[in-house]
């Protein structure tokens, strides 16, 4: 069990932004909503090729998306009138949702970045 979970904790990141594609996908009301049938698309292929920068190109994208979003919140807030409990709550789970899902946009863009190694090779190492 310890070994399965390991291994899918190499693709959480993916996992959860294809979750968040279909959530985002079945909140928006439409049958054939092309921004969420193009996102999962570059998700799925990821998740098959784990191509590089493919991974950075999506997570680019994910996190303008977040940070537009989380500025239209933040408008939609400073332009209220008046707030209930109800305009609470949905802004407090609206946040959560949009820190989460930015936060494993940037996770999949941190995993993607080429790194150097840690000791180059010297001579005839």
């Amino acid at each position: 069990m310890f070994l399965i979970a390991r291994s899918v904790s190499r693709w959480y990141p993916e996992l959860f932004l294809i979750i968040s594609v279909i959530i985002y996908w079945a909140s928006a009301g439409q049958f054939l909503n092309p921004i969420a049938i193009i996102l999962l698309t570059l998700l799925f292929s990821q998740l098959t090729y784990k191509s590089r920068t493919l991974g950075l190109v999506i997570a680019s994208i994910l996190v303008l998306l977040v940070s537009y979003l989380f500025i239209a919140l933040i408008s939609d807030i400073l332009t209220a009138k008046s707030f209930i409990w109800s305009g609470l709550k949905m802004t407090i789970i609206g946040s959560g949702y949009l820190f989460i899902t930015g936060y494993y946009s940037v996770v999949l863009f941190m995993k993607n970045i080429a790194t150097t190694p840690d000791r180059y090779p010297l001579g005839s190492d």
